[in-house]
């Protein structure tokens, strides 16, 4: 894969044309111009909607909240469509910067997702209170919480793997009243230098099938711990959170 464009495109294509990719990432990397939130939205055949924002650690997350049809139709379908278009784009902006308790709590929230799904993956140590803050927050937002672990790193890169095993054991602390999705354990046989196309050996290629077995053992997993409430008319939003290793 040349550059992260070809990635956000190759991550994009299976979910046309149904899937939006709010993405943008220049040469030199910069964490407050970079984003990667995907959308999708098909409701019309299996009733689901899945937004996936990307954070770099503490930094604050990035997004436009406000133009997207998926947000605007998973706000309608929950009888709040009595905002009419611009009062919408007033109560959410078209781009905005905020933390993650933020973002969850103004944006994520309003959506009612049946799962919500996070992870820290290969940034820095958020810390304890960090997580017990996210948890509680989480947990307001969503009535089903699955904190993800770090999916297997390229055997050459063990600085960056101890500090995603640190940020999983505080996490796991702090979601211990909820679902642990082991993407860690799914992908810990994984060591070949192929499978990963970055030199950092945190992304997997999308020939590896790795990304392809680790969202279908996810979505099992949403469909075992996280049923759909019978008697709700919204779409089935599962909000997904991740880092930039594509629809991990």
């Amino acid at each position: 894969m040349a550059d992260w464009e070809s990635f956000y495109e190759t991550t994009q294509e299976d979910l046309h044309p149904h899937g939006t990719c709010d993405c943008h990432r220049s040469q030199a990397f910069r964490y407050n111009t970079t984003i990667e939130n995907h959308l999708f939205l098909h409701h019309r055949k299996c009733d689901i909607s899945v937004a996936y924002v990307q954070v770099f650690g503490s930094k604050p997350i990035g997004g436009h909240w406000g133009v997207s049809r998926h947000h605007r139709y998973a706000m309608q379908a929950q009888n709040v469509s009595r905002y009419s278009d611009e009062v919408f784009e007033e109560a959410m902006p078209s781009f905005e910067h905020g933390s993650w308790v933020d973002v969850i709590s103004k944006h994520i929230k309003p959506l009612r997702p049946t799962a919500l799904v996070l992870t820290s993956a290969w940034w820095e140590v958020l810390g304890a209170s960090f997580f017990d803050d996210l948890r509680s927050t989480a947990a307001g937002a969503s009535e089903c919480v699955i904190w993800k672990t770090s999916t297997q790193i390229g055997p050459w890169n063990q600085k960056d793997f101890s500090k995603g095993d640190r940020a999983d054991k505080q996490a796991r602390a702090a979601f211990t009243r909820d679902v642990i999705f082991e993407a860690a354990a799914a992908t810990k046989h994984l060591n070949a230098t192929r499978l990963w196309w970055d030199v950092g050996g945190i992304h997997f290629t999308a020939e590896s099938g790795a990304y392809r077995a680790l969202n279908l053992a996810l979505l099992d997993l949403v469909t075992q711990k996280c049923p759909r409430p019978s008697t709700s008319a919204a779409p089935d939003t599962q909000s997904a959170r991740g880092w930039a290793t594509g629809w991990s």
